[in-house]
């Protein structure tokens, strides 16, 4: 799992990078919407890159100790966390 969030929290952090310049360079400028629509843009930019750093923390982090249910718990809740990137 260590190499999964490992994975996903660089690949996101990539698309995060990607969606910068795609905002950065976007026509037509992204100074021209509403302020709604440039405040809902950017924050969905900043959730993406939130749920790539914590992937990213969690694979440096991340060890295999607990068995058991906490064990199962922590692998269902890993799971969620990689899968976050795709809502945000």
């Amino acid at each position: 799992m260590r190499g999964f969030h490992l994975a996903v929290g660089a690949l996101t952090v990539a698309v995060f990078l990607i969606t910068g310049q795609v905002m950065r360079h976007h026509e037509p400028p992204m100074q021209a919407p509403s302020d709604a629509v440039r405040r809902i843009s950017r924050s969905r930019h900043i959730y993406i890159l939130a749920s790539g750093l914590v992937n990213l923390m969690l694979g440096i982090y991340m060890q295999r100790h607990a068995g058991g249910w906490r064990g199962t718990v922590r692998d269902i809740g890993s799971g969620l966390l990689m899968a976050s990137p795709g809502y945000s």
